[in-house]
């Protein structure tokens, strides 16, 4: 039997390479081994497993060898962002 795959928004790595540009990593190479296409990163409301998220974080913390990088990320995710879900999530 087989696990059902858990997915998330590509909300969250759009925020993370939006930070990523700032450090002049390009987001083509961050979505190295995901299988996803950068037009991933222009829709929010785009589903993305798990496995694909944990690829392109890995690939983000290889290419930006900075401790606070994860505080960044972070402190830039504004879960307002998601719209009326996002709402949802701070009430």
């Amino acid at each position: 039997m087989s696990e059902k795959q858990l997915h998330t928004y590509s909300f969250f790595i759009r925020t993370a390479s939006n930070v990523a540009e700032r450090y002049g990593v390009n987001a083509t190479s961050l979505l190295a081994g995901t299988g996803l296409s950068p037009d991933v990163l222009a829709d929010s409301y785009q589903l993305v497993s798990y496995t694909q998220e944990l690829e392109f974080y890995r690939n983000l913390v290889q290419a930006i060898d900075v401790p606070w990088l994860g505080l960044e990320v972070g402190s830039q995710s504004k879960l307002s962002s998601l719209g009326s879900i996002g709402h949802a999530g701070l009430a």
